[in-house]
Formats: structure tokens, sequence, C-alpha cells
């Protein structure tokens, strides 16, 4: 059963317990990212990241890694464009454990200065790891093209410059402002004692200071771009989407992951079984879905050789064309909703996915679905609702295109999608 609560310091608590599994997995999910940062703190929530693991009050960076380690347990955190999440699974027996860490890395962390130096170092290689990939480069231009100077578009990481400008004392203060409890939601699945979990979170919050980190998200605007960018990489790589309003209501969640899932978010999928197995055109092609507070964005990438780039282009044309020339079917409709509970199924037996599906339904949709009512909900979308949502998204028009090719590949001006 899956439990919300809200203690009195302003922290919200999602709960799911689950008797067939020996694991558990608890996320502390701080609710800003890199889009909430100011021009001067550029890549902050990041450098933040790695620094909450470099020692604490009464750890030292290796006793962190160490106490999870020494019970087979996994330690970890990401930063993402609205949100940073640590998080840690183990035993269930040693859930506690975990709660005292995590707590005690997210408010209790010394920032030693020569940690901070040599971290320093470790981001500026991890930047330059992305720099030597074609496809992130590829996304992040798409991202900046598109939006232009909209924090969305920014680097989660910041630039080498921005990294190069970090100080311990900045670092402090960006972090005394936004990990406060009222800015936290704290999501745990897996095997635990309840009560026993409550009272280890009281007493590991409880003289953690309030507050509150007040911030306000303005809408990206979406200059519309069909571009290619010649590069140094073998290979083309695109991506091409649409953006469309933000929408928490299930049936229109629902029926865009269906439809996604049917057109390019599988091996079956039109898009996948058309440009690869049946042109050979690409390695790598699909469509995937990302949400925002306040955009959805839906996208496809793909990558081709360079002098392949123009049919590439006029391939995945054709085949968003096709959702109006042959439509959906209804087999299709249920082949794709059988692969998501298939998908579901699989995610049920893994807690760590399960504490991460608390957290993004509570987020996207202020409640969270059982996994039965989730897939009764999927039995609840029909053709018709696909074809709604083909008809107000998919639209030639609406796509933003950008390549990034090579001395090979050719203009692309006059490739626009004619649907």
């Amino acid at each position: 059963m899956i439990r919300i609560e809200k203690l009195d310091n302003g922290a919200t608590l999602l709960f799911e317990n689950v008797s067939a599994t020996d694991t558990a997995s608890i996320g502390f999910w701080v609710l800003t990212g890199s889009r909430d940062e100011k021009d001067h703190e550029q890549g902050y929530s990041h450098f933040l990241e790695h620094m909450l693991f470099k020692g604490t009050e009464k750890r030292t960076a290796f006793q962190i890694s160490k106490d999870i380690d020494r019970v087979g347990g996994i330690l970890n955190a990401f930063t993402d464009k609205e949100n940073c999440c640590y998080y840690c699974t183990l035993p269930g027996e040693h859930i506690t454990l975990a709660i005292d860490v995590l707590s005690d890395i997210l408010f209790h962390s010394t920032f030693p200065e020569e940690e901070l130096i040599k971290e320093r170092e470790v981001i500026i290689n991890e930047i330059q790891i992305s720099m030597d990939s074609p496809e992130e480069i590829a996304y992040e231009l798409f991202l900046e093209e598109m939006w232009g100077d909209h924090p969305l578009s920014k680097r989660i990481t910041g630039s080498i410059r921005d990294v190069q400008s970090v100080t311990r004392e900045k670092i402090i203060k960006f972090h005394k402002e936004r990990y406060v409890l009222s800015n936290m939601i704290i999501s745990i699945s897996g095997n635990y004692n309840l009560n026993e979990v409550k009272d280890s979170l009281t007493r590991a919050l409880e003289n953690i200071q309030g507050g509150s980190f007040l911030y306000t998200r303005e809408k990206p605007v979406t200059i519309p771009i069909w571009k290619l960018i010649k590069g140094r990489f073998t290979q083309s790589h695109l991506f091409a989407g649409i953006n469309t309003e933000f929408s928490n209501e299930q049936r229109d969640f629902y029926s865009l992951l269906v439809f996604s899932t049917l057109f390019g978010e599988s091996m079956s999928s039109r898009l996948y079984q058309h440009i690869r197995e049946e042109k050979g055109l690409c390695y790598s092609i699909y469509s995937f879905r990302t949400y925002f507070t306040d955009v959805i964005q839906w996208t496809i990438y793909a990558n081709t050789q360079g002098s392949d780039t123009s049919r590439l282009i006029e391939s995945i044309g054709d085949v968003l064309k096709k959702l109006t020339t042959e439509p959906v079917t209804t087999t299709e409709v249920d082949d794709a909703k059988s692969h998501l509970k298939g998908s579901l199924i699989l995610a049920k037996e893994n807690m760590e996915a399960r504490m991460k599906r608390l957290f993004k339904l509570y987020t996207l949709n202020n409640t969270i679905f059982e996994f039965e009512e989730s897939f009764n909900f999927l039995d609840t979308i029909r053709l018709q609702d696909i074809q709604n949502t083909i008809e107000s998204l998919v639209k030639g028009e609406d796509f933003n295109l950008l390549v990034l090719g090579n001395k090979k590949s050719k203009n692309i001006k006059g490739l626009k999608f004619n649907f």
C-alpha cells in the first residue's frame, strides 16, 4: 500500500511497503535543479551533488562509502534539470542505516577545501567526456538552439569555466539556501518496518532547521529551428521534436505514453521497424518523452552516416506522415499497452525503480497509482484517445530539428516535414 504523509517541518514522505522482497530503496529528492540556478550559479547543483559525498561531521568520504558497502548496498545520486536525488538501495533490514547516511550527507557535510579542489578536476573530466559524445553534444545544441538563453537549455554540469569559478563559500551558501526540508520529498519502497522508518526519519530530521526556498519558473518560448551543424564526428546525430503544453490529466499522460511506445519506444515500433529494420539507415533510433513542470517534449533521436542524412530526415517524415495515411490500429494500441504492462511488472521487482516511480507520479499528478490502478487505467485507453493525441501533437510545421553532422552532410533546408 502507498502512503503519503507530510511532516511538521515541511518534508513530504512517500511510503510503499512491499513484503515480497528482501530489499528496500530510499531517495531524498531536492526539488530544484539546474533550471533554478542563477547565471552566476550554473553547474552549482551538480557540483554540490558531488561534494555531499566528501565528508560530514562524523564520517569521512571513505566511511560514507564503507558504511553502505559493508552491507552490500548501493549509494548514488544524480542531478537533473528540475531536481536532485540522493538514494540508497540495500537489504531492507538496514534501511535505518540508509536513512542515517543520507541525512548525514545532506545536512551535515563539511565541504573540505582539499576535496573541493580535487572534485573540480573530476567534474571537468566528466564534462570533457560528454564533449566526446556526439549524441550528448547534439542534444545540448538542440535545446540551446530551440530555447535560447532559457535555463532549461543550460547544461546541467555548467561549463568548465563555471566549474572553475566554484568556491567553498559559494557552494555552502547555495546548499544552505536550497537544501531545506520544505523543498524535499523522501520516497521509500521495499520491505521495512514502517514505524521503525518513521522513528528513524524523525530522529534524523528533528534538529534540521526549517526554512523555504522560493523560486519562479518561466515557461520556455520555442525558437523554431531546422538546422544542420557540421562537426568532427563520423556520423550525423539528429534530434527532431515538438514542445507541447503540460497536462497532468491522467488520460493525456497515458495516451501519450501508449502513442510514443507504439511509434518509437520499442523494437516493434513503427519508427524502429521502418527506419532500421526495413531501410537499414541507422543503428539507433527511438522516440522519448521529457516532462518538465510547464512543458512536455516529445522527441525523436536517430543517427546515420553523414551521406545518408537527407534520406534519414525524409524517412522519418514518411513514418510521421503515415500516422495520417495509415492510421494506428487497435492491434497496435493493444500491443503497446501489453508492452507497457510487461514493463510495469518488471519494474515491480526492482525497489529502486519503484522508489523513483513514487516520486515521478507524485510530482506529475499529485497522486500515486498502485500498480493495479496503472494496469486498469491503461485498459481504458482506446484507439480514439491515441488518434486524439496524434491530431493534437503531431503537426509537421511544429517540429524542430537539429542535426550534428559532418562534411558529407548536405544542406537540409528543403527537407521540411510535409504533413
